[in-house]
């Protein structure tokens, strides 16, 4: 799983990381789709997101094996926007996204131990 180098401040200071198309599973079986990391505005800055599904991008599939193509074809379609991504593996940390996500009102101030973050 790659997440998103930006993050979407919400209107409430919560911020949403979407992550990149994958294969996921429910009890109704698998599919083409995508998770977000949802990080509370107030976790410490090296608290890592919560992943929530976020959105279903096919049908549901009966295997894994069945619902590659799809997955290959969206990859295929989306391959300028690698450089958009963290690297494979990456789970990235609120503190992350501050500068992304401009956090400029006074009250979005957070002291981290690398000096003050907004």
């Amino acid at each position: 799983m790659r997440w998103l180098k930006e993050g979407q401040k919400q209107e409430n200071g919560d911020i949403m990381v979407v992550g990149e198309p994958s294969i996921l599973h429910s009890a109704a079986g698998h599919y083409v789709g995508q998770l977000y990391l949802h990080f509370y505005k107030d976790m410490r800055p090296d608290e890592q997101g919560i992943p929530m599904p976020y959105d279903r991008l096919s049908e549901y599939f009966p295997n894994e094996e069945s619902a590659a193509p799809l997955l290959e074809s969206i990859r295929k379609e989306n391959a300028d926007n690698q450089d958009d991504y963290y690297p494979e593996g990456y789970t990235p940390l609120l503190a992350d996204y501050y500068e992304h996500c401009q956090k400029t009102d006074p009250r979005d101030i957070v002291t981290h131990p690398e000096g003050v973050m907004r």
